[in-house]
């Protein structure tokens, strides 16, 4: 039905992992997080999808030594990002389709968010990230012309300052072409 149905838990996924690494001055830099993907498929013909996306990763480390490692090493660092997805897929004639696809997503990403004992002004690295982006899809039996266009944003949050410190824009317009296949039945 058009007004959607319960996510087809054949195509869900749930990712978790974890790595931790000793490094040569005996810090130890660890990270932990998952993802969860859970589409809706709302009609068939045209087949309509809607997916939710949330991927989540702390980082953090530990005797790291006073002087500035010569590598990342992370501080109480959380990500979070949740993403909405709408894709259409349409059969315009025989050999000939329209694919169109909408994403959208809003995340945040903090350092030091456990630190309770440093005003948090002058601890917190936090910022708002924004993402758009969009495709379009001609495709025939032999080829298919695309447009791209995605935006982004990230927003750097300070004390009564909001700032949009990182942004970027994007169009890629492209055509690919199949190969013929020369097998003999």
């Amino acid at each position: 039905s058009i007004l959607g149905s319960l996510p087809n838990l054949g195509e869900s996924s749930l990712r978790i992992s974890g790595q931790g690494q000793r490094v040569e001055d005996g810090a130890i830099v660890w990270t932990a997080g998952g993802e969860l993907a859970l589409p809706f498929t709302l009609s068939n013909v045209p087949h309509l999808v809607l997916s939710f996306n949330l991927p989540l990763s702390y980082q953090d480390s530990l005797n790291v030594p006073s002087n500035s490692p010569n590598y990342y090493a992370p501080r109480q660092t959380l990500s979070a990002q949740g993403s909405l997805a709408l894709r259409g897929d349409f059969d315009v004639a025989p050999g000939f389709a329209i694919h169109q696809t909408l994403r959208g997503a809003a995340g945040y990403y903090g350092e030091q968010i456990l630190t309770t004992d440093i005003p948090p002004r002058w601890v917190h690295a936090d910022s708002q990230i924004f993402n758009l982006e969009g495709r379009s899809e001609f495709s025939t039996e032999l080829y298919t012309i695309y447009m791209d266009i995605s935006g982004s944003a990230k927003n750097q949050m300070a004390p009564q300052v909001i700032n949009l410190n990182y942004w970027s824009f994007a169009v890629e317009l492209g055509i690919q072409f199949r190969a013929p296949t020369f097998l003999v039945p």
